[in-house]
């Protein structure tokens, strides 16, 4: 974040320059001089330093003073590429309209910026402008000439033009392009990612070159560099040969060709040379070619704070009381971004009263049949309906399907939406058919999605593709709760034993869909052992979901009916937490429950599965238990049921707090992550 504001003027766009420099601290204070003289009000500079090692901080810390200026240093060198990237994207986290991007060698004349706002300011829809580059002795700076097409330059006699490929010395971008395209592509390093990050601005937009607005280049040699005539820093030339190959080939037939006779060229004149090192170039040359065929960067898009966007949660299950479902109402109550459309859409029905009735989402619900033979199908067809409806400019897919991320990412990115986010919220049992699966979606699911979420790296490691594990491109976001509705209450306590009856009673508490994984069953086998101990108890049993029938089957058969409480579709969770005194999560898999959560935040005595990620112990009142033996479970009960008036239970909503899993800075996190600027 920057910590000084630019005198800004609101009749004026902002203007942001971005500089980019590596141990070149003579040249980039020469820039920033030159950047001091400009009159323009609203406008700022951000120089983005790659980890210089050549005292660059200091030496220009005299300009710095000017309160226009901000440093920042990226902690490693990320190449032009990675540079201008993180420039771009800091320019527009601070509201920029137009962004001007140059190297450090980059003398822009004093009128430079006017002539350019001025075309700007009569031709608002533009994409990129170009300056006219000249060198230090007035000539052309050959390697900045701008293309009207892959081959042909302009004339530098030219007036303003339409062109469509420009260098990175003096573009000036309009920010509504660069959240249309993204940022340029950093994984490039270095050199042309500005070929290509110009053509794909100028496939969507009018792009200009502006000759009035002049600039300096003050480059060693007046013309491109080549691996032919270079005799040292050859490993360089592997991203040229890779990121060019790239490019052309992403330009048709016509670009591939060019690539093809170019690259053979600079082939042949090494084999006719007399050059020793022609073998090591060759191989340079080889070996990004090679690297260009599977070499295939997303763009990676960003949405300034005050640009409107629409986004969409879109659950693969029907919505009900689920964790997936209490996460996105936490995040939901505590979203702040008033610049933010959020809609929550499922193929299938909503029975949760929060989604129904709440005026801060919009649900669309298609109603299909979830137990059906048709369900996948349904499910495409679903989300065609709500893409042929709605504008979606983040898709945010929350499903334990795989099929359902894979297929759903799969339509999101055929019909342009920008973002498409997965995110994991379980884990399971890993089996023949889960090695199957796995196998076949990691390489596709990693060629669609853009963000991946996990709550816990359990869940990450479960869900998504080993590349992106092992490289740890997944983002934790921890299943915040709202820490004060969660705080314990004597008075609710009281209210709540006294409105279930529950007198003395030793007070049992699930909350979770009835279902295989949430093991429901198990805790029914230790209140039979309880019974045995003759432990006076109650069991609240909260929720929904397809073992309904078979859950109170099996309690009436086991003669527990008049212990258990059987509760659904409830929104006082945290109540019911209140009045219990120990909370069972005998799960068979989990990636991380919220229930687990809002369990410790009341400060209820929690007794989890062994299967459990012990990233769910956030305090002292864990424990893991296997769930193999029933009767460890009970003896552990009736051992806590001794120890619950010594327990402060409203201590414990700061640690869950403290903890980082306060609903507030966790939807504080997703938001900026839906914005691309986390």
């Amino acid at each position: 974040k920057l910590e000084k504001e630019s005198l800004m003027s609101i009749d004026q766009p902002k203007v942001t320059a971005v500089v980019v420099t590596f141990n070149r601290k003579e040249l980039l204070k020469e820039n920033l001089v030159a950047l001091s003289k400009i009159q323009y009000t609203n406008f700022n500079v951000l120089i983005i330093d790659n980890a210089s090692t050549d005292n660059t901080y200091d030496f220009i810390s005299d300009i710095l003073i000017d309160n226009k200026f901000f440093y920042l240093n990226t902690g490693k060198n990320l190449g032009d590429a990675g540079g201008f990237s993180f420039g771009i994207k800091e320019a527009l986290r601070n509201n920029a309209d137009y962004i001007r991007i140059m190297d450090d060698d980059c003398i822009p004349n004093q009128d430079s910026l006017k002539e350019l706002l001025n075309f700007a300011n009569h031709n608002p829809d533009f994409g990129f402008l170009s300056s006219k580059v000249l060198r230090t002795d007035g000539s052309l700076c050959k390697m900045n000439i701008q293309r009207t097409n892959l081959k042909k330059e302009i004339n530098s006699n030219d007036s303003i033009k339409k062109i469509k490929l420009a260098s990175f010395v003096s573009m000036f971008l309009n920010s509504k392009a660069v959240i249309d395209v993204g940022l340029p592509f950093k994984e490039f390093f270095i050199w042309g990612d500005d070929w290509e990050y110009s053509s794909r601005i100028s496939k969507k937009f009018d792009c200009y070159y502006v000759p009035n607005s002049v600039v300096l280049h003050k480059c060693k040699i007046n013309g491109g560099v080549n691996i032919i005539d270079e005799k040292e820093r050859l490993d360089r030339y592997f991203y040229a040969y890779r990121n060019e190959t790239f490019f052309y080939r992403q330009n048709g037939l016509n670009g591939a060709l060019y690539s093809f006779l170019k690259v053979n060229f600079h082939r042949l004149k090494l084999v006719l040379s007399k050059d020793q090192k022609k073998k090591e170039k060759l191989n340079i040359i080889k070996r990004g070619v090679k690297a260009a065929k599977t070499f295939n960067p997303k763009p990676e898009f960003v949405f300034s704070p005050k640009t409107k966007i629409n986004v969409c949660t879109f659950f693969g299950e029907p919505v009900a009381y689920g964790g997936q479902e209490a996460f996105m109402i936490n995040m939901i109550n505590a979203f702040n971004d008033a610049n933010m459309n959020y809609i929550v859409a499922t193929p299938f029905s909503a029975t949760n009263n929060f989604f129904l009735k709440s005026d801060k989402i919009h649900l669309l619900t298609y109603n299909f049949k979830f137990d059906s033979l048709l369900r996948k199908r349904n499910i495409v067809k679903a989300f065609k309906l709500l893409i042929k409806k709605e504008k979606i400019d983040v898709l945010h897919i929350q499903s334990g399907s795989t099929y359902v991320l894979l297929k759903i990412s799969s339509l999101a990115k055929k019909h342009n939406i920008k973002k498409v986010i997965i995110h994991s919220h379980c884990a399971g049992e890993i089996n023949l058919k889960y090695k199957i699966i796995k196998f076949l979606s990691d390489k596709k699911i990693d060629k669609l999605v853009d963000v991946y979420l996990a709550c816990s790296d359990l869940a990450a490691i479960w869900k998504f593709p080993q590349r992106i594990i092992a490289e740890k491109k997944y983002t934790i976001i921890k299943n915040g709760i709202d820490t004060k509705k969660f705080t314990f209450s004597p008075q609710i306590r009281k209210e709540y034993r006294e409105k279930f009856l529950l007198d003395d009673y030793l007070t049992l508490c699930n909350v979770g869909r009835l279902s295989e994984q949430k093991n429901q069953k198990f805790i029914i086998d230790v209140c039979k052992i309880l019974l045995d101990k003759k432990i006076n108890f109650k069991v609240f049993l909260v929720g929904e979901g397809e073992l309904k029938e078979d859950i109170v089957s099996y309690i009436k058969n086991n003669s527990l009916t008049d212990k258990f409480i059987l509760l659904e579709k409830r929104d006082d969770i945290e109540k019911i937490m209140m009045a219990s005194d120990i909370f069972l999560l005998p799960s068979l898999y989990e990636g991380l429950a919220v229930t687990s959560i809002e369990a410790q935040c009341t400060g209820l005595l929690t007794l989890c599965s062994t299967n459990i990620t012990d990233e769910t112990k956030l305090t002292d009142i864990v424990e893991f238990l296997d769930i193999t033996d029933a009767k460890l479970w009970a003896n552990k009960i009736a051992e806590y049921s001794n120890k619950l008036n010594d327990l402060n239970r409203s201590k414990y909503a700061n640690i869950i707090d403290e903890s980082g899993y306060d609903s507030y800075k966790s939807a504080d996190l997703l938001e900026k992550i839906y914005r691309g600027l986390n």
